[in-house]
């Protein structure tokens, strides 16, 4: 899924290991109707190939590993009953019984005291040496940073040409490709440049974004 692509790219920041990006995967919790999707990476975190087993909250329960199950458990009860972000580190154990190390992030929103849930799980376990004994927040307010500038950047794709989510991702990623320039770096160029009112309204144009990144790069930034 693009969104999911879009959060690799933006957990793609400093790492204790630059050859080293971490599986990402996104997930989002109903509460009307207590359902769970998860994205294809999620699964895999899991052990499982895509859509083999129903997402579920006793799941993800069961697959923490004993020792920080209670710890899961009371981050999920505490998401699930206000809104705001959360986060936890803990282990995972696979469908295979392999022992990953992962973080848990996102964030609630509602109303009428029902938290829908909306957030990622980054699978740590090829960066488990150097950070174990990290503190992680800084690693986490990066993530949510860098992800934050990229869905703002699709907001734009999409008011400009009209399209879904994932199309607009797929077009900054392939501007990312061409130009040989990170994701979240294209999107916070994007981004500033909407903010100095220097990108054409959805009118207007006529452009490709490509087209659209050439000219802005041709024109002198504003104050």
């Amino acid at each position: 899924m693009s969104e999911d692509k879009a959060e690799q790219e933006a957990f793609a920041g400093p790492a204790p290991d630059d050859d080293v990006v971490p599986l990402v995967g996104s997930f989002a919790y109903d509460a009307t109707h207590d359902r769970w999707t998860w994205s294809e990476e999620v699964f895999r975190i899991h052990g499982f190939e895509p859509h083999d087993v129903v997402p579920t909250t006793q799941l993800i329960r069961f697959h923490a590993h004993p020792e920080d199950r209670e710890a899961v458990a009371e981050t999920l009860d505490r998401a699930m009953a206000r809104r705001g972000p959360f986060y936890r580190t803990f282990r995972l154990v696979d469908a295979q019984g392999n022992t990953r190390r992962v973080l848990l992030l996102g964030s609630g929103s509602g109303t009428d005291g029902v938290v829908d849930l909306r957030g990622q799980i980054v699978d740590l376990t090829s960066w488990q040496d150097q950070i174990l004994n990290d503190d992680l927040g800084p690693v986490v307010d990066d993530f949510r940073a860098h992800r934050a500038i990229i869905e703002q950047a699709k907001g734009i794709v999409i008011q400009l040409f009209a399209v879904d989510a994932d199309e607009a991702f797929d077009r900054l990623r392939a501007c990312s490709q061409a130009a040989n320039v990170k994701v979240r770096d294209l999107a916070e160029y994007l981004v500033i440049a909407a903010a100095q009112d220097r990108t054409p309204g959805k009118v207007a144009n006529s452009l490709g974004l490509a087209e659209i990144f050439e000219v802005l790069a041709a024109e002198p930034e504003t104050g």
